[in-house]
């Protein structure tokens, strides 16, 4: 159908779905049809009473002009306004008009012919229906399961860092209370003497206690019956004393501390004369050098676990072909060291097969098409990997998803579905097809006709 200006030109080809499709599309309120003998959809009954009802429900105003007296009659019963030329049409003058004798000798020598083609044209016009047919919207979101073959990728390398942790299993005991208990000094001198606080006793084993609070051993004491002299007294005192290590190590028995330590050392006498006790000691964990080895092991496992589920990024997915190479070794801790945990991190790089974003969306909106035959996807779907698992040699994904699907609408399908039934029966029947929002069946006849090809089918763009 060629177009100029609001005017259409009509080929003998175009068939009532390209008229609608027209009246649909067209920005002009008034459409004009040149139409000469050879139209046939324009000089059927039924295809003229469904174009008018058509232009009518989209508030076009329909004209046409022609120079074939059968058009011209269909019109006028129908009520089309219908003109002789295009400048008649663009006056509005009605016909009927006046032919040139040359149109009217052929008219005459082509009556049989009319006649003829009236009688086929009836019976045609009896036994078509038309179907136009909207499509549904719908938001669909889901989960897809799809499969994936590396060999569809390309050469890669992706470096990763994994992180871990493990208990350390070198054990050390340490001590957490000190021992404590008292000493006893002796003062054999003639003066009295002061132990200042954190004086140094020894026990016999080297264990150094510091004496807690500053003390005065008086001097000695000599002892008279009558005025007769019978003995001399040293002078004593206590005074507490702690171990200076916390643990067992400054647990002591009685008499185990005897010695002083600077000044005092040969002046004054010192020794336990109750148990030193409390003191008390803990088992922690400590790193190994075991324990270094197990946490490489344990980040490179890790590393090689992540690789072989497939590593998902902006760039889209990668699955290893080749073992591991080892970049860097970190751990948190050293040989010795108190730790509860040890922590490390591993930097690897790994070689294999990088499939894209781009060929995942692809493979995506194939599966979708898949599992929603009668749907089609109108705009570009939005969709995340929620888990990929190994799959002898290949990979099982599964794919949250979001996007606007259109019913796919197809004549062919559609009118194998309604043709033969009545009207009744095929409206039910297409009220029930989720891919379609609503449809108008135009009919002449209460039953369809069984040759699908009289059935015409309008899909309206969304």
């Amino acid at each position: 159908m060629q177009e100029k200006a609001g005017l259409y030109q009509v080929e003998a080809a175009d068939e009532l779905s390209m008229i609608l499709h027209v009246i649909n599309t067209a920005e002009e309120k008034r459409l004009l049809f040149i139409v000469d003998s050879q139209g046939r959809t324009f000089h059927n009954q039924a295809n003229l009473r469904i174009i008018k009802e058509y232009a009518l429900d989209r508030e076009r105003e329909l004209a046409v002009v022609t120079d074939s007296p059968l058009l011209e009659d269909l019109c006028r019963e129908l009520g089309i306004p219908c003109f002789a030329t295009v400048e008649e049409a663009r006056g509005e003058k009605v016909f009927p008009v006046k032919r040139k004798s040359k149109l009217g000798i052929l008219l005459k020598a082509g009556a049989a012919v009319l006649v003829l083609a009236a009688v086929l044209t009836l019976f045609f016009a009896q036994n078509q229906a038309v179907l136009v047919a909207k499509p549904a919207v719908r938001i669909w979101q889901g989960e897809l399961e799809l499969v994936l073959d590396p060999q569809i990728g390309e050469s890669a390398e992706k470096e990763l860092t994994v992180t871990a942790s493990i208990s350390p299993q070198g054990r050390k005991t340490v001590g957490v209370e000190p021992a404590k208990g008292s000493v006893s000094f002796f003062n054999n001198s003639n003066e009295n003497i002061k132990v200042p606080k954190n004086t140094v006793v020894v026990a016999a084993n080297g264990q150094r206690y510091l004496v807690e609070k500053e003390i005065v051993v008086p001097k000695q004491e000599r002892k008279f019956v009558m005025t007769v002299p019978v003995g001399v007294s040293a002078g004593q005192a206590k005074a507490p004393v702690v171990a200076t290590d916390k643990g067992t190590s400054g647990n002591a028995e009685v008499g185990k501390l005897t010695k002083l330590e600077g000044s005092l050392a040969g002046k004054l006498q010192v020794i336990n004369t109750s148990p030193i006790s409390g003191g008390k000691d803990q088992t922690i964990p400590v790193v190994t050098r075991d324990d270094l080895n197990n946490l490489e092991k344990t980040l490179l496992a890790a590393a090689q676990a992540k690789v072989q589920e497939g590593l998902a990024d902006e760039e889209g997915l990668f699955f290893p072909d080749a073992e591991l190479e080892q970049l860097n070794y970190s751990p948190q801790g050293n040989v010795g060291q108190s730790l509860e945990k040890l922590e490390g991190t591993m930097k690897v790089k790994a070689r294999g097969r990088l499939i894209n974003r781009e060929k995942i969306a692809e493979l995506v909106a194939q599966m979708l098409q898949k599992t929603h035959k009668n749907w089609q996807l109108e705009k570009d779907l939005r969709w995340e990997i929620a888990e990929i698992k190994p799959q002898a040699g290949k990979y099982s994904l599964k794919v949250k998803c979001q996007g606007t699907l259109v019913g796919k609408l197809q004549p062919a399908v559609l009118t194998e579905k309604i043709a033969g039934r009545t009207k009744a029966q095929a409206e039910e029947l297409l009220g029930s097809l989720p891919e379609l929002e609503s449809f108008q069946l135009s009919t002449g006849r209460e039953k369809l006709p069984k040759w699908r090809t009289l059935i015409k089918v309008v899909v309206e763009s969304r």
